[in-house]
């Protein structure tokens, strides 16, 4: 029989080998081999692949210095088409309020509830009755880092309501604030097995400008500005910009409650959406990670990414816009793009996923710039 041929059980047989191995590589995640998402909860998550890919050239950059090194990531992943909504994160309100209000927690505090949630009950012995603003159902929404964390820990422990379901999973929440007179432990990154967190700033920056195909057909790169272009988008409403963020926009129109997916044009090279404007984005990376001599972080402030809606500049959309925004986790600034493992497929599927090649369609011609 000539080498270049094979016997149909020997093909099967290699294919059940490798969709094996495959398993029990645990999909080749940097994080560890724990379980796989059961459930996407309401969440449209887009696949990242080409893993390893390099990380960003000067040339890419814009004028960030400090921190070269960036981009590159060695997994596959998943992240949100859009920002967390109002009516996304009225679940996790409801849900952690009795937990929240008996370790002091206000229903006053929009670092819990979101700029777009209220409390008609502000009785701590009573039921919260939490509802959202008007018009506010599929806005973004802001929330403080530690609250986006416990959010990713509930998501992973499948919304379990005991207590211990949001205190850790993802995040180990006990290590979160500051030991007087010590310093910041903060736990630095998610925990292996994470099933949903939030994006590093590795992740988010591959998810919003590395693009497979930036130089042409299989050249890949980095844009320095969002959704495959290099210069700013053009502000303005849905129907007339590209973005809610840069623009002065007239008096009765409240930029903050528009919804996500407003922009269905303006896309990142993996389809994600809202990258401009919108929200603020939280990362899981520490705006300054020095260690002291005991051991604490100098600080617990995270990066945040991106512009938001209403904002009077566009610097923040550029892909290195040094020095990197952000604050402190217990401030209510950021929104969440959440992040996820990819579920394990089954069987063959694997083997046959892993030596296929997946086409993506180039954005459609007239869309943005490409200079």
């Amino acid at each position: 029989m000539p080498h270049t041929m094979m016997r149909p059980f020997a093909a099967i047989s290699i294919l059940l080998a490798c969709a094996s191995a495959a398993h029990a590589a645990g999909g080749g995640l940097m994080h560890g081999k724990g379980p796989r998402p059961t459930s996407d909860y309401g969440h449209d998550l887009v696949k990242i692949g080409r893993p390893h890919n390099r990380d960003t050239l000067a040339s890419e950059r814009v004028d960030n210095i400090d921190w070269p090194d960036f981009g590159g990531v060695g997994h596959r992943y998943r992240i949100a088409r859009t920002e967390m909504t109002a009516t996304q994160w009225l679940g996790f309100v409801n849900a952690y309020d009795a937990y929240w209000v008996a370790a002091g927690g206000s229903r006053f505090d929009s670092s819990f509830t979101s700029q777009f949630i209220r409390a008609s009950n502000f009785d701590p012995s009573g039921p919260p009755g939490y509802y959202i603003v008007e018009g506010g159902q599929q806005a973004a929404v802001t929330m403080s880092w530690y609250m986006a964390a416990r959010y990713c820990n509930w998501l992973h422990n499948d919304k379990a309501p005991e207590q211990a379901a949001f205190e850790s999973g993802a995040y180990d929440t006990s290590t979160f604030g500051v030991v007087p007179g010590v310093g910041y432990f903060d736990q630095m990154e998610r925990s292996p097995g994470a099933r949903f967190w939030i994006p590093n700033l590795d992740e988010w920056t591959k998810a919003t400008y590395y693009d497979p195909n930036r130089y042409g057909e299989g050249e890949d790169g980095y844009w320095s500005n969002m959704a495959m272009q290099n210069e700013p988008l053009i502000s303005g409403p849905p129907g007339v910009g590209e973005t809610s963020a840069g623009h002065n926009f007239p008096p009765g129109y409240d930029v903050r409650a528009t919804p996500v997916g407003s922009y269905p044009d303006v896309l990142s090279p993996w389809g994600l959406l809202d990258t401009s404007g919108g929200v603020t984005e939280w990362t899981e990376t520490l705006r300054n990670d020095f260690v002291l001599p005991n051991g604490a972080w100098v600080s617990p402030a995270r990066i945040a990414r991106a512009s938001e809606a209403g904002q009077d500049w566009l610097r923040p959309d550029t892909i290195d816009p040094y020095p990197w925004g952000g604050g402190n986790p217990n401030s209510g600034l950021g929104g969440l793009r959440i992040a996820s493992a990819v579920p394990a497929p089954g069987g063959v599927a694997v083997a046959l996923f892993g030596v296929g090649v997946l086409a993506r369609r180039r954005r459609r011609a007239g869309i943005g710039r490409t200079s």
